[in-house]
Formats: C-alpha cells, structure tokens, sequence
C-alpha cells in the first residue's frame, strides 16, 4: 500500500492524501488513525460512495493547482486498506454520485475548467461487478454544486447547482431533474421557488426531500423548500434564522434535521446550528457550535450523536482538524479528538462498522476564501 502524505502546490495550497479514520463506538474514547493513501490522488471537490460491497468509491475532484482536475476513481476497501485507481470518462469535480437501488452509482454534472468554472451536463454510470464506468444520457442543464438524491422510488431527484460562477451576475438555476434508473432517461421536475446552489438536501423519513439555504446570486440563502415526490411539488419550509451555504444537515434518529455552520452573507463561517422538525414544520434554535466552521463534513454516529469535523474557521485563513460532537438529547456540543491535519471540502463516509472515513480536501479551500476574489 502507498503511504500518503501531502500535495503541495507551487502557490501553496496543500491537499491531504492520507485517509483518516475515526472510532465511533459508543463505549470507550474516540480517536483517528491514519490509513494508506492512493497515489497520485489529492482531490478536493470530490464524492465518496459507500458501495453496497462494503467498499468506497471516491471519484473526480480538484487537484493542489485550481483547475488541475481529474477523472480519477479510487476504490478504497476498508478492511484490507488496498486501494484500486480507475478513471471516470469525464474529469469533473463539485459534481454529485448516487448510488443506485442495482447497487450502481450515477454520477452526474460538476464543473470543468477552462480559465473559469463551465458547468458539465454529462452523466455516467459506475458498474461494480465490471469496475467501469459508461456514459449515461446527460441531464437537460449543465450544473454545478447541486444536490442529487435518491428517492424511495429508485429515481434521482438533483436540484439547483449553478452553469457558472463570477459572470456579474452569477448564473444561478432553480431548475430541477429526475433520473430514471429504469428508463435511463431524465425528465425535467417542477422548479424551486429560489434558485440556489451550496446547498443541502436530506432525505426524510417520510419520503420527501428538504432543501436547506445555499446561495443564490453572490448571496445565501435564508428559505428552505420541501419536494413531495408523490405529487412533484414543492412546498414552503419555512426560513432559518438566517441565511448558510456550505453547511451540514444531518437526518437525526427522531426524524428531525440538524443543520449546522457554513457560510453568511459576509462569507464569514458560522458557530450556530438549527433543528429543523418535518412534524411541526417548524425551526428551532440549537446549541452553538464550539467553533466557527464552513465546508465542513457531518456523520450520524450508531450513538444517535452527530460528529462534525474541520471546515475553514477564519476568513481568508485556513482550515481547522477540530471536531465536535452533538447530543441531540442534551442539545448540547462536546469536544471531540482532533484530526491529524486541518481539512476542508472533504468527505467523510459513515462505514459499517460505524467507523467514520474521511478523505481528501485541504487546509485552504480556494472556492470560499482563499483564491476566490468574486466571493
């Protein structure tokens, strides 16, 4: 196995190789070890799929110069920690990939670089019994940084994203499109009442999917928007207390959404955290975060508490290793052991042995504060 270790580029912005995992059982300290990396393979950007033969599939990203993208797809196996690289048939990254109800994962849209950030329309497909990829039809508008879900009827509901970025204005989509897995087609859904990208969407009990935030033109985002897949439409979810991009939102064991952190209208990173509760339809305040963070990643634990890590915690600073962890029982934060290395933009991957994988990003991330001068 390649040992990992850091990326850095001529300017100075660092990708982690190494994976990291971390303990999450319920009796006994939680801690991080290090796991061998994929060599030649630094992504931010990126996705990681939980595969329903245990193994993980990291696909595309950004590299450690911005626009330096990739078509690599790693498989990383858990158990033995070997590592297998492959290639997408497309380089993207911020694009999304959904693992299927056939146990395949679509991946769909993202951006290309070309002096400026182009939105892709392509989508493939990911086959694990013949570890390949093939071309799927691609979606009606190019997007990127949109959500995709899987619907309890097997169909792919991506919402939002944007075809691009720092245009004065931005070019921001309310648009929305199913996949059919059956049919391999896609077919136009009912809009958003408000364009946006940045944002999240959880699956929720019930079936629908809540649309939390993310910006819209240079500014985020307050509202949030509910999708009823049995009629098509969408309904008013109520506003936040105010506006987050970049953010988590984390389904909790009681049906309700925890949405913590991300981004104001300042592009200053945020300590506070929201309840959202599908029942009363309602928002509530939670517990601050110890610490600011956006781009940050989030995992339910076999607990029921919520662990969050890293983010970028200062403006045009850098990322942080910390790591916190929600009792939504107290409604109250605990400090969790940090990471070995600050990291943002990454992914963290929920396995089954209820051990965390967290992959990829960087100390800096260049899409937010760093390199980014229209934000």
């Amino acid at each position: 196995m390649t040992q990992g270790g850091l990326h850095r580029s001529p300017g100075g912005f660092v990708l982690l190789t190494v994976l990291v995992l971390a303990a999450c059982a319920a009796e006994g300290p939680m801690g991080w070890t290090e796991a061998a990396g994929p060599p030649e393979y630094a992504p931010f950007d990126h996705t990681a799929t939980l595969l329903d033969n245990g193994l993980v599939l990291m696909s595309g990203g950004d590299g450690a110069e911005i626009g330096e993208l990739t078509n690599a797809a790693a498989r990383f196996d858990p158990v033995a920690q070997d590592w297998r690289v492959g290639a997408m048939r497309s380089a993207r990254a911020d694009h999304t990939a959904t693992l299927l109800k056939d146990g395949t994962v679509l991946v769909a849209g993202g951006y290309w670089w070309e002096g400026v950030r182009t939105a892709l329309d392509t989508a493939e497909l990911f086959d694990p019994a013949t570890n390949s990829f093939r071309s799927a039809e691609p979606m009606a508008q190019g997007r990127s940084g949109h959500t995709a879900t899987l619907l309890p009827n097997g169909k792919v509901l991506v919402v939002g994203g944007y075809t691009s970025r720092h245009a004065n204005p931005d070019v921001v989509l309310d648009s929305v499109e199913l996949y059919d897995p059956l049919t391999g087609n896609w077919t136009v859904g009912a809009g958003l009442a408000e364009a946006r990208y940045f944002h999240t969407a959880t699956l929720l009990t019930d079936g629908r999917v809540l649309v939390i935030g993310g910006r819209g033109n240079r500014l985020a985002v307050t509202s949030a928007e509910i999708y009823d897949p049995d009629t098509g439409a969408w309904t008013d979810a109520g506003d936040m207390a105010g506006p987050r991009y970049l953010h988590t939102a984390t389904l909790l064991t009681d049906g309700k959404v925890l949405v913590a952190g991300g981004g104001d209208v300042f592009h200053v990173a945020l300590a506070s955290a929201e309840i959202y509760d599908p029942e009363a339809d309602t928002w509530t305040v939670a517990a601050p975060m110890a610490g600011i963070r956006v781009a940050h990643a989030a995992s339910i634990l076999g607990d029921g508490t919520v662990l969050v890590m890293g983010g970028i915690n200062e403006v045009h600073n850098g990322a942080t290793n910390s790591a916190e962890r929600y009792d939504p029982e107290t409604n109250a934060w605990t400090a969790a052991a940090s990471m070995p290395e600050p990291r943002s933009r990454h992914t963290a991957t929920l396995l089954p042995d209820q051990t965390v994988l967290v992959f990829g990003g960087g100390p800096l991330h260049p899409l937010i504060f760093g390199f980014d001068p229209g934000v």
